[in-house]
């Protein structure tokens, strides 16, 4: 079964339509986006600031291949 069924089926809340290779985790104020594709991800509705460079998001993060965001609201 893919990721992304899987997830549905426990019930876990996530944006829609992220590929099976983006782990996606919300803690407290912190989102975690995990890229272990080889291609950048957009994930669109996630606003805040990059925990490791300081950039503001707002609306879209997008997560280059192999790299981890956090992102804090």
């Amino acid at each position: 079964m893919p990721h992304r069924e899987a997830l549905d089926q426990a019930g876990v809340s996530r944006p829609r339509d992220l590929p099976d290779t983006l782990e996606f985790v919300r803690r407290g104020a912190h989102v975690f986006l995990v890229n272990h594709g080889d291609e950048p991800v957009t994930v669109h509705g996630v606003t805040g600031v990059d925990v490791f460079d300081g950039v503001s998001h707002a609306g879209a993060v997008t997560v280059p291949p192999g790299e981890v965001t956090v992102i804090r609201a």
